[in-house]
């Protein structure tokens, strides 16, 4: 789920979800920033460990608003300022990803 915001100028839009925390200013921090983006190679991801594997591929479905029921990897989430959980995990399905995203859940899945 993205959710668009008009910029101050008038002139565009941005996602929220990648937008700068207004409060403190910081970006996103992802595992994975491109995993929404562009197909992933083995290169984006050799160096993580199979806990952040697992993380990286649940970040897809968090950046979308799904909630976890996971403890560990609900903290996680709940602790980042851009996730906002709204979409039960019964109620979430992969066709609320983009194709791209689905391909790379399933990848860094076949390395977890």
């Amino acid at each position: 789920m993205n959710i668009w915001g008009r910029l101050l100028s008038g002139v565009g839009w941005i996602n929220l979800y990648e937008a700068a925390d207004p409060y403190t200013n910081e970006s996103p921090v992802y595992i994975i920033p491109q995993s929404s983006t562009a197909l992933l190679t083995f290169d984006d991801i050799q160096y993580l460990s199979k806990e952040q594997l697992r993380l990286a591929r649940n970040e897809i479905y968090a950046r979308h608003g799904r909630k976890f029921e996971d403890e560990q990897v609900r903290e996680y989430f709940e602790s980042q300022w851009w996730y906002h959980g709204i979409i039960e995990p019964e109620a979430f399905t992969e066709e609320m990803l983009r194709e791209t995203e689905r391909v790379n859940a399933s990848f860094i899945m076949t390395f977890e």
